[in-house]
This record gives C-alpha cells, structure tokens and sequence, in this order.
C-alpha cells in the first residue's frame, strides 16, 4: 500500500490511517524516517488483544464448558459420597 504525507483526523478508523506503519510492515521500496507513536498495549495490536481478552471475560460458559470446568465440578463433588464400602 502506499503511503502518504498528508495528516489524517485524529479518530479515523485504522484503514484510513495511510501516513502510518505498523508493526510487521515491509517496505519494498523507497526510503523513510519514522517515529514511534505508540508501544505495548497502546498499540493497535495491543487493542485487539485488550478487545478479545475482555471478550473471553464476558462470555458465558456453554454446557460442555460449565461440565469440564474444575470450580463447577467442585460444587457437584459435594453431593457425592465421600466414602464407599466395597464388601466381597
């Protein structure tokens, strides 16, 4: 993709960012000088990865998942009995 010069409003959507680099680019040709603008979590990738972090808090369990689940199986276990008697 090319790149351009001109500024871009401050909260366009990162498709319309093309004054920017992200991490991974590859330039193929030609010759820049950059400044970093963000590291970490305030990145673009650290967003997404804030996004779907808060997304696997939020989600609720599926049947399968409350069965596996170690605090659910826990709860169950202490309507079982403890002990048992085999006799021959």
């Amino acid at each position: 993709m090319l790149k351009q010069l001109e500024l871009v409003a401050k909260h366009v959507r990162i498709q319309g960012k093309l004054n920017m680099m992200f991490s991974g680019t590859t330039v193929s040709n030609g010759a820049a000088i950059g400044v970093v603008t963000a590291t970490g979590m305030r990145t673009e990738i650290g967003k997404i990865q804030a996004n779907v972090t808060e997304a696997k808090e939020d989600e609720e369990k599926t049947p399968l998942g409350q069965k596996i689940d170690p605090s659910a199986s826990s709860s169950r276990a202490s309507s079982r009995p403890s002990a048992c008697w085999c006799g021959s």
